[in-house]
């Protein structure tokens, strides 16, 4: 009776893979029995909760798993690839594409609509962007995520995605061959002084001055955003593509991404030492049309767990902040952190990002 079980759940699985206008169905991959723990799934010797360890073999059918939100290199992709391996005792092929996280949302929303699939099994990012597709009914419920036995604190977005990382996003760094530590900015209202016009890089989104805004206020956001049009703020398409305008010295600050995994390869950053840290959490989530669920479920876990967490940090430079002696944790250091909660988020953001794109010139 189990294996047929373990076979309706994947048939059942596989059905949902065209559904991405539909709303989230609730027939992810079965719960598991108050986080009891089976055999080794595989030679590595890791004991997986009883339910996830059911879907390893489906995992294995699938073979693959596809993940948008972080920028990765061949040689990152197979460094995941190996620690993935090490960790169950086998290995997936694992595809990482990134880009402009609010640009890929409307997209994603835009072929749901039409029914055309996504082609995407794990969605990687902030409850800023995930909750606008849960809002479009493009996700699978949290039913996906109880295989996983998790704590209420290891999960965001109401129970749907699993917090894998914290982010910096709003962080500003500088370049260290052309600004010292003295003069980078320790304010975010610093950024407006006549020393950096001109000299402020930053990706084309407007969703760093809605986190702003929960921290100080729409008023005094609003300012900031005004002041950083005069200041002549440049804007490119991705997250990565402002460090690296940084690095080449091209513009002095940029605001975005942290210093040290591009500092690990000897680009001349650091971070700017501002008195307020805004940490963004990050989540996988899984699409309602995930052509590779049992995959996508073991990738999730996996980058949950120490081992994870190291390869995540060894690999990207990002963890969770609670992590000892990883970048993440030591950008926190010394910061009063602010974490945006979600609940704000659903009622402000769909202004409040209409409001700074139209103030930042952003289309």
């Amino acid at each position: 009776m189990r294996s047929i079980g373990i076979l309706a759940l994947a048939l059942l699985l596989a059905a949902c893979s065209g559904a991405a206008a539909s709303p989230a169905p609730a027939s992810a991959p079965a719960p598991a029995s108050s986080g009891a723990a089976a055999a080794p799934a595989a030679s590595s010797g890791h004991a997986l909760p009883r339910a996830l360890a059911a879907l390893v073999d489906q995992a294995r059918r699938e073979g693959r798993a596809v993940i948008y939100g972080v920028a990765s290199t061949p040689a990152e992709e197979e460094a995941i690839e190996r620690a993935f391996a090490d960790y169950y005792g086998f290995g997936l092929d694992l595809s990482f594409e990134t880009g402009l996280h609010p640009q890929k949302v409307a997209e994603l929303v835009n072929l749901g609509r039409s029914g055309v699939p996504s082609g995407i099994d794990l969605f990687w990012s902030s409850d800023l962007m995930t909750n606008q597709l849960d809002q479009a009914g493009l996700l699978h419920d949290a039913a996906w995520l109880e295989p996983l036995g998790l704590a209420p604190d290891e999960t965001m977005l109401h129970g749907q995605s699993i917090w894998i990382h914290d982010s910096f996003l709003v962080n500003v760094l500088y370049n260290t061959q052309k600004v010292t530590a003295a003069d980078a900015p320790h304010r975010y209202q610093d950024l407006l002084q006549p020393r950096w016009q001109g000299a402020i890089v930053a990706p084309r989104t407007p969703s760093q001055m809605v986190y702003l805004t929960y921290v100080y206020g729409e008023d005094a956001a609003t300012e900031l955003a005004e002041g950083l049009v005069k200041q002549r703020i440049a804007f490119v398409p991705t997250y990565p593509d402002a460090t690296a305008r940084v690095a080449a010295g091209e513009y002095l600050l940029g605001i975005g991404q942290h210093a040290e995994r591009e500092g690990r390869k000897g680009a001349p950053l650091a971070d700017a030492p501002l008195d307020v840290g805004i940490v963004i959490p990050w989540g996988m989530v899984l699409l309602a049309d995930a052509e590779h669920p049992a995959a996508a479920t073991l990738v999730a876990y996996f980058l949950s767990t120490p081992e994870g967490q190291h390869a995540i940090d060894q690999t990207w430079a990002i963890s969770r902040t609670s992590s000892p002696d990883t970048a993440l944790w030591r950008v926190a250091q010394g910061k009063e952190l602010k974490r945006v909660p979600l609940d704000w988020l659903e009622r402000e953001q769909t202004r409040l990002q209409r409001k700074y794109a139209d103030v930042l010139g952003i289309r």
